[in-house]
């Protein structure tokens, strides 16, 4: 799958989790940490058929390690076996069937994650589940039943903007948001709506896909937002923030693309709402909140401690820390402060584009979880929110001389 390296689509020169430079990267690294003192069993499949065929009694007599661990380099879709040409790509039931099977026998997955935990992220069931817990800030989400679209599409999205109203805690109507599938990846299945006829008719578009077997559509509020910040934890802890700004596709309403961009110009040109290249300088703070680093602080140790909430929600899901995860976060200048929500969680794998030090950080947090070795703690935890008193000290007295001096090492913060 080598043509999926490279810098489109965001996923940096080792390419998608799915791809051979990948998983050949996370053995080349098992190896400089571990030296000879492991064995690998590589099964290739070509359909979810062959998945079946990947049984306990056929593997476990293969694997000779005292200790047994799992890593399954697919992405579960929901469309019929065969009608999806793309690599990599495999029907959800087969998948997390085989790793149920691995698990019962006693080998725990370490890549991504139980399939427990894994299904609930990849199906964006567990915002639905969370949605009216104000502590997590999730907007409101239903899920509108395939069989009432089937029956009539108008009714449905009638519906489903009046259980979004009652979901939301803004108030008012309803009738702006985004309709989504589950098992769907790289925001493909993602349609903005902007009425009720409009999310109709989106909510066909969804299930009309080549081969979905989608029973339901996910319907989300809009969220209104300047910037969206992605926190990497390792082993349930933050320890990256990094500043994108989404583009819209407005011919269809689909998102197609994303703008990494640094911290002091998200600060500066907060209000700037032009589209950002790419920035490597931390330039974040210049865009978004008009050069107000004291609103950025707050947002940041903000982030922190919701961090930490979804960290403990998670373990309530899996009692074993989840050696990656990534939370994206909307974040809308709101006057000198700012209003963040929960956008998305994203298993393990994913992109880590902008991050130079994310891909090892990520491999060493998977083969310390696989080994059972301790975690070491291989980059210092962002403690925002505990700092936040020193750290807006430092801004008040002038943050534009972090511009200077920090600019080399900003991943030091």
């Amino acid at each position: 799958l080598n043509e999926l390296a490279g810098e489109e689509g965001g996923w940096g020169s080792l390419g998608t989790s799915i791809s051979d430079g990948y998983i050949r990267a996370v053995f080349e690294r098992a190896y400089q940490r571990l030296g000879c003192n492991y064995e690998v069993l590589s099964c290739y499949v070509q359909s979810a058929a062959d998945l079946g065929k990947v049984t306990a009694a056929a593997v476990m007599p293969l694997l000779r390690g005292e200790v047994k661990t799992g890593c399954y380099f697919l992405w579960p879709v929901a469309i019929t076996d065969g009608t999806c040409r793309t690599p990599g790509y495999v029907e959800k039931t087969a998948l997390f069937e085989c790793m149920k099977e691995m698990e019962l026998a006693g080998v725990v997955t370490s890549f991504p994650h139980s399939a427990a935990l894994y299904k609930l992220l990849v199906s964006k069931d567990w915002c639905s589940y969370v949605c009216t817990n104000p502590e997590l800030r999730t907007p409101a989400t239903t899920k509108v039943m395939r069989s009432m679209i089937e029956q009539n599409p108008e009714v449905a999205a009638g519906t489903c903007l009046s259980a979004l109203c009652e979901l939301s805690s803004s108030d008012g109507l309803v009738s702006r948001g985004v309709a989504k599938l589950g098992f769907s990846w790289e925001a493909s299945d993602v349609l903005s709506f902007t009425s009720k006829w409009d999310l109709s008719k989106k909510l066909e578009t969804l299930l009309n896909g080549p081969g979905c077997e989608a029973d339901h559509v996910i319907v989300q509020e809009f969220v209104p937002s300047d910037l969206e910040i992605r926190v990497y934890c390792i082993g349930g802890i933050p320890v990256k923030m990094l500043y994108t700004k989404f583009c819209e596709n407005t011919e269809d309403g689909s998102f197609t693309s994303f703008k990494s961009v640094a911290r002091e110009a998200a600060i500066n040109m907060w209000f700037g709402g032009n589209e950002v290249a790419m920035c490597h300088a931390e330039a974040a703070i210049n865009m978004w909140f008009g050069g107000n680093e004291v609103a950025m602080c707050h947002a940041e140790a903000e982030m922190c401690t919701l961090t930490k909430k979804w960290m403990k929600w998670i373990r309530g899901v899996d009692c074993k820390l989840p050696s990656f995860l990534r939370i994206d976060y909307f974040v809308k200048r709101d006057g000198s402060s700012a209003v963040i929500r929960t956008g998305e969680i994203t298993e393990a794998g994913a992109s880590c584009l902008g991050w130079a030090d994310g891909w090892t950080a990520t491999f060493d947090a998977v083969i310390n979880a696989a080994t059972g070795l301790p975690f070491p703690q291989l980059l210092p935890p962002l403690n925002y929110d505990i700092e936040l008193s020193a750290r807006l000290e430092r801004a008040r007295k002038g943050g534009h001389q972090y511009h200077h001096h920090h600019h080399h090492h900003h991943h030091h913060h």
